[in-house]
């Protein structure tokens, strides 16, 4: 069975281990607490057959919602369950009366690249060297919503 549910703060141990799992550059303990305690915050788990294979970090402003963190296990990827993440996002910003998403994301991430160009994404911006961690740059994305 596959569900999508909140992630509460109880969750952080879990969410800790997902980004080291998935990301060069994993959050602290710290900002993950941050995020998960964080009233604007939308925080979301994918999970097939009771084991959690993705989620989203999300922040809403009011008029836009930004996407901080995507990710999802590597030995479930290319199942859709960014893009069925990204589906759920953008139901609640429609249910929320938000206009806009917006994301980060590496330059070297082709794969997401192009998940979020078919979900309706457009470049805005590129930030040069933007990862200190592993240089790279990044590339600033988001989509209008009506």
């Amino acid at each position: 069975m596959r569900q999508i549910r909140k992630i509460e703060i109880g969750d952080k141990s879990t969410v800790l281990s997902l980004e080291h799992k998935i990301f060069k550059d994993p959050w602290s303990e710290t900002l993950i607490k941050e995020q998960l305690t964080n009233e604007s915050s939308i925080n979301l788990y994918y999970l097939k057959d009771n084991m959690v294979c993705g989620y989203v970090l999300s922040h809403n402003y009011l008029d836009f919602m930004e996407i901080q963190r995507i990710g999802v296990l590597r030995e479930f990827r290319g199942e859709n369950i960014g893009t069925k993440l990204l589906e759920y996002i953008e139901s609640l910003c429609c249910e929320l009366g938000i206009k806009k998403i917006s994301l980060e994301v590496r330059e070297s991430n082709e794969n997401a690249i192009k998940t979020y160009n078919n979900f309706g994404f457009k470049v805005d911006s590129v930030r040069k060297k933007y990862y200190k961690k592993c240089p790279e740059d990044a590339i600033l994305m988001s989509k209008s919503l009506s």
